[in-house]
């Protein structure tokens, strides 16, 4: 989505500065996000659907880049770092419009999500 047509507000805040950094690139977009539900036992993963619309190899090729940038920056800021943690993707379908995608948090707990979701942030 272009991100003069985004409300921001409406963005939940823990993941609102990773959407607007991803909306920002100019070869990526948001179609959707969630910052978790630590009330619900075991679903707590942020995620964010995305878009790629860049040329195939080139927008597959920045996007690789910064999954393998973010989950480095991830083992540099946790303390405690485990497989379990790494940033996920999930969902590749090509679509007519481009790539998408689904890149997604920790099952673990709201520190260990906003820590991925500042990995993800830094790394763009």
């Amino acid at each position: 989505m272009v991100p003069a047509e985004i409300d921001f507000n409406l963005i939940d805040s823990g993941i609102r500065t990773l959407v607007r950094a991803i909306n920002a690139t100019g070869w990526m977009e948001t179609i959707s996000s969630c910052e978790g539900h630590p009330e619900r036992d075991g679903a707590y993963s942020a995620h964010v659907e995305l878009l790629i619309r860049t040329p195939q190899l080139e927008g597959l090729g920045l996007f690789f880049d910064w999954i393998a940038l973010a989950n480095v920056l991830r083992r540099s800021i946790s303390p405690v770092y485990r497989d379990a943690d790494l940033i996920g993707v999930d969902y590749f379908r090509k679509t007519q419009f481009g790539y998408y995608f689904v890149v997604y948090g920790s099952f673990l707990n709201a520190v260990e999500n906003q820590r991925i979701i500042q990995a993800l942030t830094e790394a763009i």
